[in-house]
């Protein structure tokens, strides 16, 4: 069963509260928690999020150069598969490689 809310402005909220707010659908939220995207804690089953740092969340990563999104996708993928000791000039070198074949589609 679920808690009845004071109020919008509540500082915790679900998956179903966060999609709303940001305009999403809940599957995107399940998703950008489950690969750490989103800042998020899991509680039992279900994830939690509080407000202030979703903002903050938010306000900073709309802030970020569009380097940072391609970092933070290689960054995921070194990590699994084990390569968290690329140079930053190899970073760079498969960051540009990227971008040229995103340019191409």
């Amino acid at each position: 069963m679920k808690a009845v809310k004071a109020n919008d402005q509540d500082p915790i909220m679900d998956v179903e509260e966060v999609a709303k707010y940001l305009e999403v659908s809940s599957i995107t939220i399940y998703r950008l928690a489950s690969r750490g995207e989103i800042p998020a804690r899991k509680v039992g089953r279900q994830y939690r999020f509080y407000r202030p740092v979703i903002n903050q969340w938010l306000s900073l990563s709309m802030d970020l150069p569009e380097e940072a999104l391609y970092f933070n996708k290689f960054d995921r993928h070194a990590k699994k598969y084990g390569l968290e000791d690329i140079s930053e000039d190899e970073i760079n070198k498969i960051v540009k490689e990227v971008r040229r074949g995103e340019k191409k589609k």
